[in-house]
């Protein structure tokens, strides 16, 4: 059977007085414009006023032509989404002709954004007024542009107005700036600008240049008083005269003006010092290369042609090449008065005169012959002979020492040397071995305690103070206990101090932190709420309370609910007065990382309970805000929200109005006993629970409603809205 479902209902014309939320209500009246007739309400959830929501009033302001614009009637579109005509206000939108006009007045086109005009053809304004008004005192009074190109700006900020051309520009005929001091300027920043001097010229800023074909070749001034003219290959001057009318003036060469030439006045034209004058190429040249000296310069031959060469030098000649006496028994003489002569003796040798001597570095450095017969060659440390053979035809006498320094001698012995001992030199330079060092050739051995000053290196290792490491590129260290052997470290080894990130680690440590937890020494109790650290007078001083426990200077008490958490962590408990601090194995940013754990031995809620950091690594302490986790905890079982706990038992708390307990079970409190596909639970009254409504047995399309007493549901297929 269907189901008929009537809303309120009414023939007239006058709208229903109300309505309750989402009801429906239609009044068969005639509908005009300012009745209620031929209207469709609708209660208002908001505000419980009537809302018109329809009604055949408006579907017949629906029923003409699509796409013609019909008076006292709606708009509708044709299916090109086209209507004939538009009217508002004296302004007509003629589909037809594609116009848009004013019956009379102006139209005016003001949108809060942008004004896109978008045509195929021309802007047509040869029948308009020629003027265009713009907007005063504004950056960008208007601004054409090609997207976010900007192609003519038109500024009319005040004493700063002007034009500006985003882009290249043409000019077919002559361009005239007519301001005295007009400025053209260049570059995005105008970097650069061409400034008109009036009546005088064109005056280009600092250090800017006029450059030709490229960078190279320029004309500009890097400083006050200087013009400077560049190019990277030639600077030719067709000028027949080229005249420096000023006394002193310099010419420079080079990039770096290294090479000047300076103008002496009525005197000279003098190089700079170190340079010279060069012919051919660079063999050829004259130069000074000291004061007072002149140096004169050739790879093959000076040829002087003059009759006579007088050197009249201050100081020195210096000759650089070949000097050649071409005369047999030509004589080299030496002093004021020649007291000291060099002599040629033909095809055999360069004689000194007398008892004269070559003298190296000082007097005491020196080859000469004192008397007939003898030749004497004298030094005040040391004569080094490095010929790999002296052969001495006669008796040596030394009177000295002899070093014989690295010199293999074929045969030598020391009489009192034991063998196999290695030797080394005595107190007073001596040759002595000692019984402590032995090598027979095979074997190296110190039999006495030994002290090594600096480093020592055996094979590919080598030990400094306190280094152990290897010489051989990424080579290796390797201790190698012989048998059953283990390498060990000393006793409490893991609690020292100077412990880090690169410390070796203990078996004990490894076997610790391979739980994936970093293990530290169990804390004596743990905070439960905020705990001051102001010094002097803080909350872990001896005598002060944390979680039901006393504390005792030295106690280790793990702090994880500060107010600022970048404090929470280890300490150690104070004397009265004190200050506190973290603990030594939790005081650097390296001893605390992500998975630190710690056991707690006292405390009325943490007691008896593991408490890990689970604050992601990279950790720097005393910056970083860290969060301790319970992790454990000996037989710390709590009851829930729900539940409760009477030694090892968990009980459900019912609240005896939806639930209860019946021996094993957890239901809902009322009398259901059984279900079936589209039953309905229904609460019952007074806290009774729940009762079971069947299915309909009347079939499909059936409702729930409350029955007539108003105190219990039953299904319906009617539901009347009434009248009014």
């Amino acid at each position: 059977m269907a189901t008929t479902i009537k809303i309120k209902r009414s023939t007239g014309t006058s709208a229903p007085s109300s309505l309750t939320a989402g009801e429906l209500a239609y009044t068969g009246g005639a509908g005009a414009q300012g009745g209620a007739g031929s209207r469709l309400f609708i209660g208002n959830p908001a505000d419980g006023s009537n809302l018109i929501i329809g009604g055949k009033y408006f579907t017949d302001m629906l029923d003409h032509v699509h796409g013609t614009n019909t008076a006292s009637s709606a708009l509708i579109v044709d299916s090109n989404k086209k209507i004939n005509e538009l009217l508002s206000g004296n302004i007509v939108v003629t589909g037809s002709s594609n116009t848009i006009s004013t019956s009379s007045g102006t139209l005016t086109i003001a949108p809060t954004g942008n004004l896109i005009i978008t045509h195929g053809g021309t802007i047509d304004l040869d029948a308009q007024a020629n003027v265009m008004s713009i907007i005063d005192n504004n950056a960008a009074s208007l601004d054409i542009k090609e997207g976010s190109t900007s192609y003519l700006k038109f500024v009319t900020t005040n004493s700063s107005e002007k034009i500006v051309v985003g882009q290249d520009t043409t000019f077919a005929d002559d361009v005239s700036l007519l301001s005295d001091a007009a400025v053209l300027n260049f570059g995005a920043d105008s970097e650069v600008n061409l400034t008109h001097v009036a009546d005088t010229g064109l005056l280009l800023n600092s250090t800017s240049v006029f450059q030709f074909r490229d960078s190279a070749l320029s004309i500009g001034s890097s400083a006050d008083g200087q013009l400077d003219i560049n190019a990277d290959t030639l600077l030719e001057i067709t000028a027949p005269t080229v005249q420096f009318d000023t006394d002193g003036q310099v010419v420079s060469f080079g990039a770096d003006g290294d090479v000047t030439l300076t103008h002496v006045a009525d005197t000279a034209l003098r190089l700079n010092s170190g340079m010279a004058l060069q012919f051919r190429d660079s063999a050829i040249g004259i130069n000074s290369s000291t004061d007072g000296q002149l140096d004169i310069d050739a790879d093959t031959e000076l040829e002087i042609t003059a009759p006579v060469v007088d050197i009249n030098a201050s100081t020195s000649v210096n000759i650089s090449n070949d000097l050649k006496l071409d005369s047999d028994s030509a004589v080299l003489g030496f002093g004021a008065d020649n007291d000291v002569t060099l002599t040629h003796v033909a095809d055999t040798a360069l004689m000194l005169n007398s008892s004269m001597a070559l003298r190296f570095r000082d007097s005491a450095l020196s080859v000469s012959s004192p008397s007939d017969g003898t030749l004497a060659i004298a030094a005040d440390t040391e004569v080094d002979i490095t010929a790999t053979t002296i052969d001495i035809n006669g008796n040596a006498d030394i009177s000295g020492s002899l070093g014989v320094g690295s010199t293999t001698m074929s045969t030598a012995k020391v009489s009192d040397l034991t063998n196999n001992r290695i030797v080394i030199a005595g107190t007073s330079g001596e040759l002595e071995d000692d019984a402590n060092f032995t090598f027979d050739g095979t074997t190296f051995a110190v039999t006495a305690a030994t002290d090594i000053t600096g480093d020592l290196d055996v094979d590919n290792i080598n030990i400094n103070a306190n280094t152990i490491s290897s010489t051989n590129s990424n080579g290796d260290i390797t201790l190698s206990p012989n048998g059953t052997g283990t390498v060990k470290v000393p006793s409490g080894y893991d609690d020292r101090s100077g412990q880090n990130a690169l410390t070796l680690v203990t078996k004990g440590y490894v076997d610790a932190v391979k739980q994936a937890l970093d293990i530290k020494d169990s804390v004596h109790v743990a905070s439960t709420a905020n705990v001051s650290l102001t010094a002097g007078s803080s909350g872990l001083e001896a005598g002060d309370a944390i979680d039901g426990v006393t504390l005792v200077a030295g106690d280790r008490v793990l702090l994880k609910n500060q107010t600022d958490a970048s404090e929470n962590g280890i300490y150690v408990a104070v004397a009265s007065g004190g200050t506190p601090a973290r603990s030594t194995d939790a005081n650097a940013s390296a001893e605390v990382t992500s998975g630190m754990f710690v056991w707690v031995e006292e405390g009325t809620a943490n007691g008896d309970q593991g408490y890990v950091l689970t604050t992601n690594n990279v950790i720097t302490l005393n910056t970083t805000d860290l969060t301790f986790t319970q992790f454990s905890g000996a037989g710390q079982i709590t009851a829930g929200n729900g539940m409760t706990k009477s030694g090892n038992t968990i009980n459900v708390v019912p609240d005896a109005v939806t639930l209860s307990v019946t021996a094993d079970q957890i239901k809902l409190k009322g009398d259901v006993t059984t279900t079936a596909l589209g039953d309905l639970l229904i609460g019952k009254a007074s806290d009774g629970g729940y009762k079971r409504l069947a299915a309909s047995s009347g079939g499909a399309n059936y409702l729930l409603q409350l029955n007539s007493s108003g105190n219990d549901v039953e299904w319906t297929n009617s539901i009347d809205g009434g009248t009014f």
